[in-house]
């Protein structure tokens, strides 16, 4: 038997768990194109990340009015009647708290999914998948006291763990590709993401200068499938500065 993991309509693909005996047989089916190794994970317990406790409050007005925001939001423009999904690390600790309570009370959080440990649990799901939760904020925090606002606190959301931060491995595309079918077919009108693939964990494959072509990894095609479904795909060029731009940020329609 054959395990299937996540599948694709978009790429008419699928992950599945095979043995090194099962690769031929699948390899010769006649409706089966390419086979491609992808490694899933390499859990390390017990690492934690170094981050800081609390924001700095004078950064998000600043950061607000550098783009511009400031002046929509005076005008009433905060995201209301948007369907935003955000792909990342996991939420710690978002149910609690204070800034983010507005989108419960609303109950503007549709929809969760945790394509990592296959649960729902984004909010608890590691003791240190902080990354998604400052990104979040950036997005959807509305604490009027501490002067912690988003860009978009009126908006609605849909919140996805794809990212494994215990390894990098070519699995977390697969997730990310789960997900953003699952957005389309929920409305979503705007894809955010923080995270970018490029270098892997040993023994997997790491990515090339020349398959930044915006056509090689199943990220970025996903990504340029959804901008075609008329979905606006926002994604970092590349968390690491020092060594550039990451898929799926070299695809043609990806902002």
């Amino acid at each position: 038997d054959v395990a299937i993991q996540p599948t694709s309509r978009w790429l008419n693909a699928a992950s599945a768990n095979l043995t090194i005996e099962q690769v031929p047989w699948v390899s010769s089916l006649p409706f089966d194109k390419k086979v491609q190794p992808i490694r899933s994970d390499n859990v390390v317990w017990g690492e934690e990340m170094d981050c800081p406790d609390s924001p700095f409050l004078d950064e998000p007005e600043r950061q607000l009015e550098m783009v511009g925001l400031l002046d929509f939001h005076a005008q009433g423009f905060t995201g209301e009647n948007v369907l935003v999904a955000v792909f990342d690390n996991g939420y710690l600790e978002v149910d609690e708290l204070e800034g983010m309570s507005h989108l419960f009370k609303d109950a503007r959080i549709l929809a969760t999914r945790d394509y990592v440990d296959g649960d729902n649990t984004l909010y608890h799901s590691c003791t240190h998948c902080k990354h998604g939760t400052y990104v979040f904020s950036i997005l959807a925090a509305n604490d009027t006291a501490s002067g912690l606002v988003g860009s978009a606190p009126g908006a609605e959301y849909i919140l996805f763990r794809t990212e494994n931060d215990d390894s990098e491995t070519r699995q977390e595309e697969d997730n990310w590709l789960a997900a953003a079918e699952f957005a389309d077919s929920m409305g979503a009108q705007v894809f955010n993401t923080s995270l970018g693939y490029y270098f892997f964990d040993e023994g997997e494959e790491d990515y090339q200068f020349s398959d930044l072509d915006g056509e090689t990894s199943i990220i970025t095609r996903a990504g340029d499938i959804a901008a075609s479904r008329g979905i606006i795909v926002v994604n970092s060029a590349g968390n690491s500065g020092q060594r550039g731009l990451n898929m799926p940020a070299d695809g043609d329609s990806v902002l």
